[in-house]
């Protein structure tokens, strides 16, 4: 669940987003299951940074720096977690 909140606590914007990585495999491995779990994180991602709602929140709390900022630093840190998985 992602939850956006103005510099008051407000709750701008609330959503969750999923991912899923559809394989076939034969046989499982860690390596199967990091490459679908990989798969599914980006899929996520891909979903939330293309979300609209999400943005025009984002742009409309433009005025409250220390949540946009906030905002931001969680989204940067589900990218470069995404990364090291």
């Amino acid at each position: 669940m992602y939850l956006f909140r103005d510099a008051g606590g407000t709750v701008l914007y609330s959503r969750s987003y999923d991912g899923t990585a559809i394989d076939s495999f034969f046989v499982s491995s860690a390596s199967n299951a990091q490459e679908s779990l990989q798969k599914a994180l980006t899929m996520a991602i891909r979903k939330m940074l293309e979300d609209k709602a999400l943005q025009q929140a984002l742009l409309s709390a433009a005025g409250s720096w220390p949540a946009l900022l906030q905002a931001g630093r969680r989204l940067a840190g589900a990218v470069q977690a995404s990364r090291r998985r």
